[in-house]
């Protein structure tokens, strides 16, 4: 896989009630996901999944890292409205 190519992909984003996070081919199983505030809080651990609600979480700014046993696979944002 080249540097340009996603291994995971979210959407809607700006997002609202719930986020889906899609993972490509070429992503192991064993991955989860993260989800860190704009202060760098850890508010969420989750398994990629088709539906995750985000109705909880406050408005704003977020990074959300796809992470595998090797460490950090990739880091994207998202903004919640």
């Amino acid at each position: 896989m080249n540097k340009e190519e996603s291994k995971f992909i979210i959407s809607p984003n700006p997002a609202t009630d719930q986020v889906t996070f899609t993972l490509s081919e070429n992503s192991s199983n064993d991955n989860w996901i993260e989800i860190y505030n704009n202060l760098g809080q850890l508010v969420r651990t989750t398994r990629p999944m088709e539906n995750y609600s985000v109705q909880n979480l406050p408005r704003g700014l977020y990074e959300v890292k796809l992470i595998s046993k090797e460490g950090i696979q990739e880091s994207k944002r998202i903004f919640l409205k």
